[in-house]
């Protein structure tokens, strides 16, 4: 079992999904919703942060009234969709966009700027350079580091820069790193939500994947 093999079984069995989130793709605003959208996914689920990006961008439809906004009335409407720490990530979203506003409408691609952005740490960054501008970003979150160590790629012990360099550091083309990273996250969400999916066993089955007892695929 390599990486590689491992790699290719996942991607091809969980295609990455990138949506418009209402707005022109590749555009200011485009990117500037999906990096909201990062931020509200932290600690959450995909399908809350989508409702939230709905509702915040029904009431707030650009960049600039999103800067404008009120930190409450906007808390609320990320709450209401089931989005967890919703008044420090009304705040983070409203600083976010008042930055970006201020920066002529660009949104900043570079890791450095983009950490410096109020809740926006390296995963978040790494899962918005690798989806909006296609940059080799391999993001760790818990999910990933999961699996990961389940299928003997990582130890333990291992913090998250040792994970990443362990992915990145190997023969695994970088053009498939996020895609790598999404599908490790979609496997370990249907393994503790599904975890008798004998369809995804069969698939991991053929790569030669092996697990620990702990994630261990059903026979």
């Amino acid at each position: 079992m390599n990486l590689k093999s491992v790699a290719g079984t996942l991607t091809k069995k969980y295609p990455w999904n990138i949506c418009d989130l209402g707005a022109t793709k590749h555009s200011q605003e485009w990117a500037f919703r999906y990096l909201v959208k990062a931020v509200l996914v932290t600690g959450g689920s995909d399908s809350a942060s989508e409702d939230a990006i709905e509702a915040i961008f029904k009431k707030y439809p650009t960049m600039a009234s999103v800067a404008e906004a009120n930190s409450l009335t906007l808390g609320k409407l990320i709450a209401d969709a089931g989005v967890r720490f919703h008044p420090r990530k009304a705040e983070n979203i409203i600083a976010i966009a008042k930055f970006c506003h201020q920066n002529v409408g660009v949104v900043p691609s570079d890791r450095y700027t983009l950490e410096s952005l109020p809740g926006v740490g390296r995963h978040v960054a790494s899962v918005f350079r690798a989806t909006v501008f296609g940059e080799p970003e391999f993001a760790v979150d818990l999910h990933v580091k999961r699996v990961l160590t389940r299928m003997n790629f990582v130890r333990p012990k291992d913090n998250d820069i040792v994970v990443e360099n362990a992915v990145t550091g190997s023969s695994l083309h970088r053009k498939q790193l996020g895609h790598f990273s999404r599908a490790l996250v979609d496997l370990a969400r249907i393994y503790a939500v599904r975890p008798r999916n004998a369809a995804v066993a069969r698939s991991l089955a053929s790569a030669k994947v092996q697990f620990r007892p702990s994630l261990r695929p059903p026979s």
